[in-house]
């Protein structure tokens, strides 16, 4: 897991570099008069990487902290989760009780 975490990282400051020296192309064609360059299998990239990172991010972290969990003293009663959040972060529906 933490493998496929740094290996996204790696890929993220790829194509961050990458979206960097595309724009430094950009710039000089529009210096030189000619039309920009489009380039839109960088944001595919971007997009296509995203389900990736929240996965595995997701199952690290769940590892990360598991035993404490499941196993630990538990702190902060559930009730007391900021349920909107969650669900905004996630983008996840509530549940009706």
């Amino acid at each position: 897991m933490r493998n496929n975490v740094e290996t996204l990282k790696r890929l993220h400051e790829n194509l961050e570099q990458a979206r960097d020296d595309l724009e430094a192309i950009n710039t000089e064609e529009t210096l030189l008069e000619w039309e920009p360059t489009q380039f839109p299998q960088l944001n595919a990239m971007f997009i296509q990487k995203e389900p990736y990172d929240k996965l595995w991010n997701t199952a690290l972290a769940f590892h990360n902290r598991s035993d404490e969990w499941l196993n630990g003293k538990h702190t902060l009663p559930l009730t007391q989760f900021n349920t909107r959040i969650i669900t905004d972060k996630w983008h996840l529906k509530p549940v009706p009780f």
